[in-house]
């Protein structure tokens, strides 16, 4: 929690749309990393508008992007269901599981 309240999330979010593969993947790992089991980050990286560009991750060029976008919007998910109510249904509004369905197929 303190590496979110220190700021650090909106310039992570930022990393999700930069042109090389390595700081977008660095970007989605991080953010995946603070979401995990933690219902404030999960929020925070959800309101620093994270949802979307991870979405767009999800078909990006680089496996190990996609990869670390999957597990990032997963963690955003899961803990707490009431908690979690408003990222799953941002997820799924913004076109996640059709492609995510799509990717469990991706070698």
């Amino acid at each position: 929690m303190t590496i979110a309240q220190a700021g650090a999330v909106p310039p992570l979010v930022r990393l999700l749309e930069r042109p090389l593969a390595e700081l977008r993947e660095a970007g989605a790992s991080a953010l995946r990393m603070l979401a995990t089991n933690n219902a404030d980050n999960q929020v925070a990286v959800a309101h620093a508008g994270a949802i979307r560009p991870m979405v767009q991750l999800l078909y990006d060029e680089t496996p190990s992007v996609r990869e670390e976008a999957a597990a990032a919007l997963g963690n955003l998910v899961f803990y707490n269901d009431e908690t979690n109510a408003g990222n799953q249904a941002a997820i799924a509004e913004a076109g996640a599981l059709q492609r995510l369905g799509v990717l469990l197929q991706d070698k």
